[in-house]
């Protein structure tokens, strides 16, 4: 049986702990902060804060993504010093995040948070085809690809008409192309027709890019 001195002793450390910890401040980074880069995180500490002497585990954590109560990146132990360089995840979604500093005993406990801050994800965008377009002709496809932006490979399908065509056009990468020569074919036909840019590498095709609706004439 503990007694109640050492309950009152035990709840008064823990007080002096928290009390101690409030020393502990992370500095929400500013700027235009972009999926893929390099980042300098610093923080600060009160003389006498013992998370000084424990360290801690840097995490960044989403506040916008529902799924699984939000993104969390473990960027690992940091038990002296006043700053760390981190890399943001280059497929780290458009959104609100804030680095936390977590105790690295018990990754449930936070000694310290920033306030959010806005990362912007990679993103791919289609340019739309222009002109007059005839079914058998040969086209170039062109994008662009920012912030990271690292689907290697992505797949460019031909998406409309009636019946409805779903055409793979291509498999190409952002990380040696801006363009492609594809070729439409020669069976497609007229209608109204967009390209879209899919991950292959997952199930549920992860949409990446569309362009607008244009049209395509039958051969």
């Amino acid at each position: 049986m503990v007694s109640t001195l050492s309950i009152f002793t035990v709840f008064l450390s823990a007080v002096a702990y928290l009390q101690m910890a409030t020393g502990f401040a992370i500095n929400t980074p500013t700027g235009n902060i972009v999926a893929g880069q390099q980042l300098e995180v610093t923080w600060t500490f009160d003389a006498i804060d013992p998370v000084e002497g424990f360290g801690f585990v840097l995490a960044l954590l989403s506040t916008t993504d529902q799924n699984n109560n939000g993104i969390e990146i473990n960027y690992g132990f940091q038990s002296d010093g006043t700053s760390t360089v981190v890399t943001i995840p280059s497929d780290l979604p458009t959104g609100q995040y804030v680095f936390d500093g977590l105790d690295s005993g018990n990754l449930g406990l936070s000694f310290a948070q920033t306030a959010p801050f806005t990362i912007s994800g990679p993103t791919l965008t289609l340019d739309t085809p222009s002109g007059t377009i005839v079914a058998g002709q040969e086209l170039l496809i062109t994008w662009e690809a920012t912030n990271g932006f690292v689907a290697d490979p992505f797949e460019i399908i031909l998406v409309g008409g009636s019946p409805e065509v779903s055409e793979l056009l291509g498999t190409f990468s952002t990380n040696v192309q801006t363009s492609a020569e594809v070729t439409i074919p020669s069976d497609t036909p007229a209608g109204e027709y967009t390209l879209q840019a899919i991950n292959p590498n997952n199930n549920a095709q992860d949409l990446f890019a569309v362009t607008a609706t244009f049209t395509i004439t039958a051969a």
